[in-house]
Protein backbone atom coordinates (compact mmCIF):
# COMPACT_ATOMS: atom_id res chain seq x y z
CA UNK A 1 0.00 0.00 0.00
CA UNK A 2 2.48 2.70 1.08
CA UNK A 3 4.68 1.20 -2.63
CA UNK A 4 1.60 2.35 -4.64
CA UNK A 5 1.43 5.56 -2.93
CA UNK A 6 5.34 6.36 -3.43
CA UNK A 7 4.54 5.38 -7.27
CA UNK A 8 1.94 7.72 -7.53
CA UNK A 9 3.48 10.37 -5.89
CA UNK A 10 7.07 9.87 -7.72
CA UNK A 11 4.90 9.62 -11.16
CA UNK A 12 6.19 6.16 -12.09
CA UNK A 13 2.34 4.84 -12.56
CA UNK A 14 -0.80 6.09 -13.84
CA UNK A 15 -3.06 3.44 -11.57
CA UNK A 16 -5.00 4.10 -8.40
CA UNK A 17 -5.72 1.79 -5.10
CA UNK A 18 -8.33 1.39 -2.92
CA UNK A 19 -7.64 0.28 0.43
CA UNK A 20 -9.85 0.12 3.82
CA UNK A 21 -9.06 -0.19 7.31
CA UNK A 22 -10.76 -3.05 9.31
CA UNK A 23 -13.74 -1.87 10.70
CA UNK A 24 -12.63 -2.66 14.38
CA UNK A 25 -10.45 0.47 13.72
CA UNK A 26 -13.32 2.95 13.02
CA UNK A 27 -13.46 5.92 14.51
CA UNK A 28 -9.84 5.63 16.61
CA UNK A 29 -7.39 8.47 16.11
CA UNK A 30 -4.38 7.70 14.49
CA UNK A 31 -0.79 8.22 16.53
CA UNK A 32 2.40 8.11 15.05
CA UNK A 33 5.46 10.42 13.46
CA UNK A 34 4.92 11.86 9.94
CA UNK A 35 6.97 8.36 8.76
CA UNK A 36 4.43 6.18 10.11
CA UNK A 37 1.34 4.91 8.18
CA UNK A 38 -1.64 3.59 9.70
CA UNK A 39 -3.10 0.05 9.45
CA UNK A 40 -4.49 -0.01 5.95
CA UNK A 41 -4.89 -3.25 3.00
CA UNK A 42 -6.01 -4.49 -0.26
CA UNK A 43 -9.25 -6.08 1.61
CA UNK A 44 -13.14 -6.62 1.24
CA UNK A 45 -13.85 -9.19 3.28
CA UNK A 46 -14.89 -8.67 6.86
CA UNK A 47 -16.75 -11.42 9.32
CA UNK A 48 -20.28 -11.35 9.03
CA UNK A 49 -20.55 -9.47 12.68
CA UNK A 50 -19.11 -6.44 10.69
CA UNK A 51 -21.94 -6.37 8.37
CA UNK A 52 -23.56 -2.79 7.96
CA UNK A 53 -20.84 -1.21 10.30
CA UNK A 54 -18.89 1.80 8.66
CA UNK A 55 -15.28 1.07 7.11
CA UNK A 56 -13.01 3.51 6.15
CA UNK A 57 -12.28 3.45 2.69
CA UNK A 58 -9.00 4.99 0.87
CA UNK A 59 -8.64 5.49 -2.66
CA UNK A 60 -5.05 7.12 -4.18
CA UNK A 61 -4.91 8.46 -7.38
CA UNK A 62 -2.93 10.92 -9.43
CA UNK A 63 -6.33 12.98 -9.56
CA UNK A 64 -8.50 15.76 -8.07
CA UNK A 65 -11.58 13.49 -7.26
CA UNK A 66 -12.53 10.08 -7.05
CA UNK A 67 -15.77 8.61 -6.95
CA UNK A 68 -16.84 5.57 -4.40
CA UNK A 69 -18.44 2.31 -6.12
CA UNK A 70 -20.46 -0.26 -4.41
CA UNK A 71 -21.91 -3.35 -6.10
CA UNK A 72 -22.49 -1.28 -9.22
CA UNK A 73 -24.04 1.50 -6.96
CA UNK A 74 -22.51 5.11 -6.71
CA UNK A 75 -21.75 6.30 -3.25
CA UNK A 76 -20.67 9.65 -4.40
CA UNK A 77 -17.22 11.48 -4.92
CA UNK A 78 -14.47 12.87 -2.99
CA UNK A 79 -12.11 15.55 -3.23
CA UNK A 80 -8.51 13.81 -3.75
CA UNK A 81 -5.79 15.71 -1.57
CA UNK A 82 -2.49 15.01 -1.22
CA UNK A 83 -3.28 12.11 -3.72
CA UNK A 84 -5.87 10.30 -1.00
CA UNK A 85 -9.73 10.42 -0.98
CA UNK A 86 -11.41 8.81 1.96
CA UNK A 87 -15.20 7.97 2.79
CA UNK A 88 -16.41 6.28 5.85
CA UNK A 89 -19.01 3.35 3.83
CA UNK A 90 -21.25 0.53 6.08
CA UNK A 91 -19.47 -2.88 4.75
CA UNK A 92 -21.86 -5.44 2.67
CA UNK A 93 -19.85 -8.36 0.84
CA UNK A 94 -19.41 -7.65 -3.45
CA UNK A 95 -17.68 -5.62 -5.26
CA UNK A 96 -15.82 -1.99 -4.11
CA UNK A 97 -14.28 0.49 -6.76
CA UNK A 98 -12.51 3.43 -6.85
CA UNK A 99 -12.55 5.96 -10.04
CA UNK A 100 -10.30 8.46 -10.44
CA UNK A 101 -10.88 11.44 -12.43
CA UNK A 102 -8.68 14.33 -13.68
CA UNK A 103 -10.50 17.27 -15.00
CA UNK A 104 -13.73 15.63 -15.33
CA UNK A 105 -11.76 12.61 -17.55
CA UNK A 106 -12.08 9.09 -15.79
CA UNK A 107 -8.17 8.17 -15.78
CA UNK A 108 -8.12 4.88 -13.69
CA UNK A 109 -10.21 2.49 -11.54
CA UNK A 110 -9.24 0.19 -8.53
CA UNK A 111 -11.22 -2.65 -7.24
CA UNK A 112 -11.47 -5.16 -4.42
CA UNK A 113 -13.87 -8.26 -4.38
CA UNK A 114 -15.00 -10.39 -1.50
CA UNK A 115 -13.64 -13.46 -2.37
CA UNK A 116 -15.69 -17.02 -2.35
CA UNK A 117 -14.96 -20.02 -0.68
CA UNK A 118 -11.15 -20.92 -0.57
CA UNK A 119 -10.45 -23.04 -3.07
CA UNK A 120 -6.71 -23.63 -4.28
CA UNK A 121 -2.82 -22.88 -3.49
CA UNK A 122 -1.27 -20.71 -6.01
CA UNK A 123 2.66 -20.39 -6.02
CA UNK A 124 4.16 -18.11 -8.42
CA UNK A 125 8.36 -17.79 -8.12
CA UNK A 126 9.92 -14.40 -8.35
CA UNK A 127 12.23 -15.30 -10.80
CA UNK A 128 11.87 -18.40 -12.94
CA UNK A 129 15.44 -19.48 -12.74
CA UNK A 130 18.55 -18.73 -10.06
CA UNK A 131 22.00 -18.64 -9.63
CA UNK A 132 23.19 -22.07 -8.39
CA UNK A 133 25.92 -21.24 -6.26
CA UNK A 134 24.21 -21.80 -2.55
CA UNK A 135 23.95 -18.23 -2.48
CA UNK A 136 21.50 -16.57 -4.57
CA UNK A 137 18.19 -17.48 -3.21
CA UNK A 138 14.68 -18.32 -5.00
CA UNK A 139 11.59 -17.04 -3.60
CA UNK A 140 8.17 -18.08 -4.18
CA UNK A 141 4.90 -16.11 -2.91
CA UNK A 142 2.31 -18.82 -1.76
CA UNK A 143 -1.59 -17.26 -2.16
CA UNK A 144 -5.04 -18.88 -1.58
CA UNK A 145 -7.27 -18.04 -3.73
CA UNK A 146 -10.85 -18.67 -4.60
CA UNK A 147 -12.26 -20.46 -8.10
CA UNK A 148 -12.51 -16.69 -9.06
CA UNK A 149 -8.73 -16.29 -8.51
CA UNK A 150 -9.37 -13.77 -5.46
CA UNK A 151 -7.41 -13.81 -2.66
CA UNK A 152 -8.30 -14.85 1.11
CA UNK A 153 -7.31 -12.04 2.43
CA UNK A 154 -8.54 -12.59 6.08
CA UNK A 155 -7.69 -16.71 6.08
CA UNK A 156 -4.82 -17.58 8.31
CA UNK A 157 -4.82 -21.21 8.08
CA UNK A 158 -2.00 -23.87 8.25
CA UNK A 159 0.29 -24.99 5.18
CA UNK A 160 2.69 -27.52 4.86
CA UNK A 161 5.20 -27.32 2.58
CA UNK A 162 7.76 -30.06 0.25
CA UNK A 163 10.62 -29.61 -2.30
CA UNK A 164 11.86 -32.49 -4.52
CA UNK A 165 15.16 -31.44 -6.32
CA UNK A 166 18.47 -30.24 -6.35
CA UNK A 167 17.23 -27.27 -4.44
CA UNK A 168 17.83 -26.94 -0.32
CA UNK A 169 14.39 -25.53 1.52
CA UNK A 170 15.34 -22.35 3.89
CA UNK A 171 12.52 -21.00 5.33
CA UNK A 172 8.89 -20.26 4.87
CA UNK A 173 7.33 -17.25 6.21
CA UNK A 174 3.94 -14.97 6.05
CA UNK A 175 5.05 -11.29 7.41
CA UNK A 176 3.21 -11.79 10.15
CA UNK A 177 4.09 -9.64 13.01
CA UNK A 178 2.57 -11.71 15.60
CA UNK A 179 3.21 -15.71 15.41
CA UNK A 180 4.88 -18.61 17.08
CA UNK A 181 5.61 -20.38 13.32
CA UNK A 182 9.52 -20.74 13.15
CA UNK A 183 10.73 -19.93 9.44
CA UNK A 184 12.89 -22.85 9.46
CA UNK A 185 9.95 -25.16 10.03
CA UNK A 186 8.38 -26.62 6.47
CA UNK A 187 5.06 -25.05 7.85
CA UNK A 188 3.85 -21.79 8.86
CA UNK A 189 -0.13 -20.10 9.05
CA UNK A 190 -0.83 -18.01 6.34
CA UNK A 191 -0.96 -13.60 6.55
CA UNK A 192 -4.06 -11.73 5.02
CA UNK A 193 -3.88 -15.24 2.75
CA UNK A 194 -0.13 -15.36 1.65
CA UNK A 195 3.04 -16.63 2.37
CA UNK A 196 7.04 -16.91 0.86
CA UNK A 197 9.21 -20.07 0.25
CA UNK A 198 12.60 -19.57 0.22
CA UNK A 199 14.93 -22.03 -0.78
CA UNK A 200 18.57 -22.19 -2.60
CA UNK A 201 20.91 -24.97 -4.51
CA UNK A 202 24.15 -25.61 -5.15
CA UNK A 203 23.70 -27.83 -8.09
CA UNK A 204 21.99 -27.20 -11.07
CA UNK A 205 18.67 -28.06 -11.71
CA UNK A 206 15.25 -28.26 -11.67
CA UNK A 207 13.05 -28.33 -7.50
CA UNK A 208 9.25 -28.93 -7.26
CA UNK A 209 7.95 -26.61 -4.70
CA UNK A 210 4.49 -28.27 -3.46
CA UNK A 211 2.38 -26.48 -0.83
CA UNK A 212 -0.76 -28.33 0.73
CA UNK A 213 -3.36 -27.21 3.32
CA UNK A 214 -6.60 -28.81 4.65
CA UNK A 215 -9.78 -28.19 2.78
CA UNK A 216 -8.26 -26.47 -0.90
CA UNK A 217 -6.12 -28.20 -3.51
CA UNK A 218 -2.34 -27.98 -3.39
CA UNK A 219 -0.05 -25.83 -5.46
CA UNK A 220 2.95 -26.15 -6.71
CA UNK A 221 5.60 -24.73 -9.14
CA UNK A 222 9.07 -25.65 -10.59
CA UNK A 223 12.17 -23.48 -10.20
CA UNK A 224 15.33 -23.54 -12.00
CA UNK A 225 19.03 -23.10 -10.60
CA UNK A 226 21.55 -22.69 -13.46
Amino acid sequence: MHRVYREIMWGNTKKSGIYTTHPKHFGENFRGTDWHWYDVNDCWCFADEWLGKPVKVDVYGAGDEAEFVLNGKSLGRKPIEKLMASMDIPYETGILEGVVYKDGAKISRSTLVTPKEAAVLELVPEEESFVADGKDLSYVRVTLKDADGNRLTQDEREIQVETDGVGTFLAVGSGNPCTEDQITDTKCHLYRGTAIVILKSKEAGETKIMVKADGVAAGSCVVEAK
